[in-house]
């Protein structure tokens, strides 16, 4: 099952990836790994609020630093960049000041930020041109 579920991922199957590593989730509880691919895959979906469920229910310490990525991600999705900033500076607090990841996540959401104030406030683009 956990290579089918694999294999649908990789073809962008992600509806039929996320049964498959929800069923994974089920049988194997203890395999919190799962789980995070089942989120991983409701996000790919499109699925957002299912996603937000799905990493609630990962307890892994180890893990943590991926939930809040993969929350982030989700909250950007969502345009909910209040969220996804919260999202990313948790992981940032837990991950190395090098994560490029965390760093990338922060720059989108800073250009998106930026972006929704020029259209709110067109005359500032005057004024920094």
């Amino acid at each position: 099952m956990s290579l089918l579920a694999y294999c649908c991922y990789q073809m962008q199957d992600f509806t039929n990836a996320a049964e498959c590593y929800e069923q994974l989730a089920q049988i194997c509880p203890e395999q919190e790994d799962y789980k995070l691919y089942w989120a991983q895959s409701l996000y790919q979906a499109g699925l957002y609020s299912n996603a937000l469920k799905a990493c609630s229910q990962i307890s892994s310490d180890k893990l943590k630093v991926k939930v809040l990525k993969l929350e982030a991600a989700v909250r950007f999705a969502e345009e909910d960049l209040p969220a996804a900033q919260a999202a990313v500076n948790a992981a940032f607090a837990r991950s190395s000041a090098n994560d490029v990841d965390t760093l990338v996540n922060m720059g989108c959401i800073r250009y998106k930020v930026t972006q929704k104030i020029l259209l709110m406030f067109p005359c500032l683009l005057l004024i920094l041109v």
